[in-house]
Order: structure tokens, then C-alpha cells, then sequence
């Protein structure tokens, strides 16, 4: 009798062991593990050969790889490969100077991993949100001070899907030449 009890509680002990051991690798499995994709320096890209877009409108101006595209939809700027309309979810830089109603990232709960910093973009005083994941790379900027016609929930930045950290150094370049006009 006494091998019997010792037996169901050896069982009753494992199956809890089971369990325990279980429950962690399902939790750890939707949690996002920082990777460092974040490039440091951004002179390994040639922009001789790039394109200007300017914009009258909001007054900016940003250079971009002579064979990527601009996606102009008037009050939203979309910067990526000739073929990034297929990728939209997985690579994209935009630039959104108006108050359209979109989510930001500086939202609460929006980015909960996101780390901010004040920074100074352009000659002006703003926030930078970057986070880095097993899900991608995101790096976005508000103005705290926008100029005349951006909107205070304006937003420039971009997000680069796991499998295209490539990206992150043409869309740091990018960004570096962002600059609005006189």
C-alpha cells in the first residue's frame, strides 16, 4: 500500500513539474525577444544616384534609391522598393504630417516596447520611438514642435518586418536626409 501512495504522489509531483514547465514555454513563446538590428552607420550607403521628392505642400523634401518608389496619397508619404506595394505590412517608411486619426506609436499601449527619446530631427525638437523584436525593427519620429501645416499627430518613420533588416540602413539614410525647406 505504502508503494502505491508513493507511486500516485511521484505521478500527482511530475504531472505538476508538466505543467509548470509547460506554462513558461507557452508564455515565452508570444513574447518578443529584442534583437539588434538597429544600423550605426549609415555611410555604407551610396546616395549619389538618388531621387529628391519635394513636397509644397508641407515643405519637405527627402532623398530616396533612384529605383524605389513615393506613393504621394496627398496627406501620406510611403517610401520602398519599386515592388514594396507587396510588402506593405513588412517594409515601409512613411511620412504622415497631418492629423489623420491614424494610431501612433507614441500612443499608450501602442508600442509597448518602445523605448523614447528627445531628440532634435531636422532643426526641430522631437520624440523618436525605436524597438527592435523576433517581429522587426521600428523607428518612428513626432515633431513636439511641428512647423506651419503639420498637424500635432504627425509621424515620419518606419517599420522593417523580421527578414528584411537590410532595409534599416537605405530607411536610416533616408531619414538622414530628410529636411524641410526655407
Amino acid at each position: 500500500m505504502n508503494n502505491k501512495k508513493v507511486s500516485v504522489g511521484l505521478a500527482v509531483v511530475m504531472c505538476i513539474v508538466v505543467v509548470i514547465i509547460l506554462g513558461f514555454v507557452v508564455s515565452r513563446r508570444g513574447t518578443p525577444q529584442p534583437i539588434d538590428i538597429v544600423p550605426t552607420d549609415t555611410s555604407a550607403v551610396d546616395t549619389n544616384i538618388w531621387q529628391t521628392y519635394r513636397n509644397e505642400e508641407y515643405a519637405f523634401e527627402v532623398w530616396y534609391p533612384d529605383d524605389w518608389l513615393v506613393d504621394d496619397r496627398g496627406d501620406m508619404f510611403f517610401i520602398g522598393p519599386a515592388d514594396f506595394v507587396q510588402y506593405k505590412r513588412t517594409l515601409l517608411l512613411s511620412i504622415v504630417p497631418a492629423n489623420i486619426g491614424t494610431e501612433s506609436v507614441f500612443d499608450l499601449g501602442a508600442q509597448p516596447e518602445c523605448s523614447i527619446d528627445q531628440i532634435i530631427f531636422s532643426g526641430i525638437q522631437a520624440k523618436e520611438c525605436t524597438s527592435d523584436s523576433n517581429f522587426g525593427h521600428w523607428r518612428n519620429i513626432k515633431l513636439s514642435e511641428p512647423p506651419v501645416g503639420w498637424g500635432s499627430d504627425n509621424e515620419i518613420g518606419y517599420y522593417v518586418g523580421s527578414g528584411y533588416e537590410e532595409y534599416a540602413l537605405t530607411y536610416d539614410q533616408i531619414l538622414s536626409t530628410f529636411k524641410f525647406a526655407d
